[in-house]
This record gives structure tokens, C-alpha cells and sequence, in this order.
């Protein structure tokens, strides 16, 4: 059992999701994690400036900073509206592409989530063994 650490965090260098240095297909590979806080990342005045970003833990317990772009601070707010929490709220973000739209550049996602509970039952359902088949 690991010691919890007195001390408050203040920074923590974590790598972002999507890697967007990788570019191999495992960069479509979809994330799943649960919701961990949000954060402005800089110290500028300035707004543009500043990065706000969520930290999401994948469920092997690796923290990544994932950027609040339009699709994925949607997927967290529509979550905690259906729930009124995030606790035991998985999600999912799948990332398609880079784009433009009015001449600004965005990442392009698939985003979606469920409890806890419904992902470890979807677990459960793959993992069932074939039917056998009736011998003749």
C-alpha cells in the first residue's frame, strides 16, 4: 500500500492526450479515463496566452493533461448535467483529425462516456465465452 503524500501539489509536468509529436495510428486510439480536475496551464495575463486543459487518469492510473477544446468540455459538462457528479464517470475520447474551421485550427474528436458501472459490465459482456454449438 503506497504512503499518500502530505504535500499539495502545485504543478506536475504530465504529457497530453492526444500526442500530437506521434504521428503513427496510435494516435487514434481511443482514451478512457475518469475526470481528475481542471487547470489553467501559463502564468501570462493574457487569455490567449493560457492553456485550459482538464486531467483525466486513464484507468491504469496515468494522469494526462487533455485540452478543454469544444468537443471534450462538452462531453464532461453534458456528463455532469445527466449525473450532477463525475465521480464514476468513464469516458471515452477518440481523436479523428486536425481541421479548420473559419480559418482557426481545431482538433477533431469522438467523444462519449458512461458510469463505472456500465464499463466494467461491457467488460464483462466481451469477455463471455462463445456459445458451444449443438454436435450433430
Amino acid at each position: 500500500m503506497s504512503k499518500k503524500s502530505p504535500f499539495k501539489t502545485i504543478s506536475e509536468n504530465l504529457p497530453f492526450y492526444p500526442d500530437m509529436k506521434d504521428q503513427s495510428e496510435k494516435i487514434h486510439e481511443p482514451f478512457i479515463g475518469t475526470y481528475i480536475g481542471s487547470a489553467i496551464l501559463g502564468d501570462s495575463p493574457k487569455p490567449e496566452e493560457q492553456i485550459p486543459v482538464y486531467t483525466f487518469a486513464k484507468l491504469n492510473g496515468d494522469c494526462y493533461y487533455v485540452c478543454q477544446s469544444y468537443a471534450i468540455k462538452k462531453a464532461v459538462e453534458t456528463a455532469k448535467k445527466e449525473y450532477d457528479t463525475l465521480n464514476d464517470i468513464v469516458f471515452q475520447f477518440i481523436f479523428k483529425e486536425k481541421s479548420e474551421s473559419g480559418g482557426k485550427p481545431f482538433n477533431v474528436f469522438t467523444t462519449g462516456y458512461c458510469t463505472l458501472e456500465q464499463y466494467n459490465l461491457s467488460l464483462l459482456a466481451d469477455e463471455k465465452p462463445e456459445p458451444k454449438k449443438a454436435k450433430k
